[in-house]
């Protein structure tokens, strides 16, 4: 049972479902470099309670963070004008399912670097 993983600094995208259903994953740092969070990314990760992500991320793809019904936490290490500048997602489906970033994932607060942002 694997609950915390090491993303190496290498790495510049998180790809569409690379974390999804890691249902004993309970936190994660996304490492410095990265700028693009793709679809269903860390989705369905059940026990996800904190994610870090660094600003050099500018793209959070549709459910890229859905069904986390334990996160409570994301820390941004930018400020809260950059975390809203980042594209987020959201939108239908060719089948008419509407899907949003954090889709289903109930009350949380970013942590930004001149203060936070609430969602409940």
């Amino acid at each position: 049972m694997v609950n915390r993983i090491d993303i190496p600094d290498s790495v510049t995208s998180i790809g569409e479902w690379a974390f999804s259903r890691c249902y004993s994953l309970t936190s994660i740092t996304i490492p410095n470099g990265v700028t693009r969070i793709e679809r269903s990314a860390f989705g369905h990760c059940k026990s996800l309670t904190s994610i870090t992500i660094p600003k050099s991320v500018n793209y959070i793809g549709k459910n890229a963070l859905c069904l986390n019904s334990s996160l409570t936490t994301i820390n941004y290490l930018g400020t809260k004008s950059q975390w809203e500048a980042i594209e987020k997602l959201r939108g239908y489906e060719g089948n008419g399912d509407f899907l949003h970033w954090d889709q289903s994932t109930d009350n949380y607060t970013v942590y930004c670097s001149d203060g936070t942002i609430d969602k409940n």
